[in-house]
């Protein structure tokens, strides 16, 4: 059975990667592969994660982003770090 997360952290983080690159928050899904379906890059990933740090107070560690590959990866750390 699929996690399932919180609505509001899954809209933030679509309406964030819509934001930065124009991909219709309709298609983030925590199954979807941020480089591969959403079109994130590198530079992309760090304005995604700059506006999440300003609107839920969560910071990513650096050490962590290279394990972000599915946005579901991405939820799950901002759950286990605080994130509400």
């Amino acid at each position: 059975m699929p996690q399932t997360f919180p609505p509001h952290l899954v809209a933030e983080v679509a309406s964030l990667v819509e934001l930065v690159t124009g991909t219709p928050s309709a298609s983030v899904r925590p199954e979807s592969r941020f480089v591969d379906d959403l079109e994130v890059d590198s530079l992309s990933m760090i304005e995604v994660l700059e506006g999440l740090e300003r609107r839920l107070g969560v910071v990513v560690a650096d050490s962590a982003t290279s394990q972000l590959v599915h946005v579901g990866d991405l939820l799950d750390y901002l759950v286990t770090h605080g994130a509400r």
